[in-house]
């Protein structure tokens, strides 16, 4: 059985920028390849709920809020149903919250529908280790046994296990999450900006996953960084882009 995304588009913005201008402005011109927002914290610290209003105003409906929540069950679950009220399609919830976390923040998640009225809960997805965390930082600076991919493998069977939604990882870890699932989605951090085909590659972005590296590894969505295209033309970017996504979409359709 064919697994189906979370979100109608397969390329998520990722609003990493604390400027709200810009992050807007981003966001509008990419609405030609994606009407998904993924909201990072140094968005949402700098300018907070009426901030993220701004993206469901350009008319992008689906808007994650990545929190990344690790904390008490009394905190996860006010985060939980705070960000259902914002309006959240989808909240991150850290992997190290543990198996009581992550129920506490799908049992908020339903518990929220009373709040908004709304037939459908917030989407919880578990959030992984970040890339910073290599194993020498894992064994030598935080004392642990085990490797980076051992820690994956642990985290991702957490969140599959309590019934997550989705997992938000990087795209060296996909292999040993799909050892643990082939079902569940992946939402994947592109390393490098969209390929613009009318230049020659640098040779340091040519080892890194982009869009197309990210989905021939069957991620089921993208999380495109806002600030690959802080410097250019975002329109040209979003048709690069759209480039990019055509044969995944195409081979959908078949």
């Amino acid at each position: 059985m064919k697994r189906q995304p979370l979100f109608r588009d397969k390329l998520i913005v990722w609003i990493n920028s604390a400027s709200l201008e810009r992050s807007v402005a981003i966001a509008r011109d990419l609405r030609g390849c994606s009407k998904t927002a993924l909201v990072s914290p140094t968005f949402f610290l700098a300018n907070g709920p009426h901030g993220v209003r701004c993206f469901f105003e350009l008319g992008i409906p689906d808007v994650i809020l990545d929190m990344r929540i690790l904390g008490d069950s009394k905190e996860i679950w006010q985060c939980t149903t705070a960000a259902a009220v914002h309006g959240a399609k989808a909240i991150s919830v850290h992997a190290l919250a543990g198996t009581k976390g992550l129920e506490m923040a799908l049992e908020a998640a339903e518990a929220s529908k009373q709040m908004t009225y709304k037939v459908r809960r917030p989407l919880i997805l578990g959030s992984l280790l970040p890339a910073s965390m290599d194993d020498a930082t894992i064994i030598d600076d935080l004392g642990l046994r085990e490797r980076r991919s051992k820690h994956v493998e642990r985290l991702a069977r957490r969140i599959i296990t309590v019934g997550a939604d989705g997992i938000i990882a990087e795209y060296e870890d996909i292999k040993t999450i799909r050892r643990v699932s082939r079902r569940i989605p992946l939402f994947i951090f592109s390393q490098r900006a969209a390929n613009n085909f009318a230049e020659v590659q640098h040779p340091e972005d040519a080892e890194l996953a982009g869009i197309t590296e990210i989905l021939e590894a069957k991620a089921d969505h993208v999380i495109f960084d806002s600030t690959f295209v802080e410097r250019t033309d975002v329109e040209w970017a979003a048709d690069l882009i759209n480039k990019e996504l055509e044969p995944f979409k195409a081979r959908e359709k078949v």
